[in-house]
């Protein structure tokens, strides 16, 4: 199995059974861990904006973002931009996790960011496809996890970070056929 799934989850499981604790002090944690509960309206329009951005980024960018990631020889060669591709990728995931951080915390958004994905990856049939799943995946999770955080009385972002886990591990341990979105 991934290593970053399982270090993610054992993190999410960690937090969410310390997490109903009396000595457990959400303010403290909240850059580390994350408060969902403390995102305001103007958080969600910076997090709905950098969100925005990142989407139309890769949109623009799909096809060189994908031919420099997986071929940067042949893209490199065919007079594609590699090297500030390779910037670009890096500044979105930057911004990513500057969207993601007061909702997850800086810790749990590294596990959001790759177990989705890895998940989408053991089904989807081709880049695209996973991309999508993988987005799913992640909605789903975040969905369930509130869900779960409130009526459990745990840390959200950990709850999240669980769903997500739990899903990785069900498709690890019962494979799925593999889909494609065309």
């Amino acid at each position: 199995m991934s290593r970053p799934v399982l270090f993610g989850g054992a993190f999410a499981l960690g937090i969410v059974l310390i997490s109903p604790a009396r000595n457990y002090t959400v303010d403290l944690f909240a850059i580390v861990f994350g408060n969902v509960l403390g995102i305001g309206p103007e958080d969600l329009l910076i997090i709905g904006g950098l969100s925005l951005l990142v989407v139309v980024t890769v949109a623009l960018l799909y096809r060189p973002l994908l031919f420099a990631a997986f071929d940067p020889v042949m893209a490199e060669a065919e007079g594609v931009p590699v090297r500030l591709l390779h910037y670009v990728l890096v500044g979105l995931i930057g911004v990513t996790v500057v969207a993601a951080v007061k909702a997850l915390g800086i810790v749990l958004v590294v596990a959001m960011l790759v177990t989705p994905a890895a998940t989408a990856l053991m089904v989807a049939r081709g880049f695209s496809a996973a991309l999508l799943l993988a987005v799913g995946l992640a909605l789903f999770a975040a969905l369930v996890g509130l869900y779960v955080s409130f009526y459990a009385n745990v840390a959200s972002g950990a709850s999240t970070v669980l769903v997500s886990t739990a899903i990785f591990v069900a498709v690890a341990l019962f494979p799925l056929p593999r889909y494609s979105h065309v």
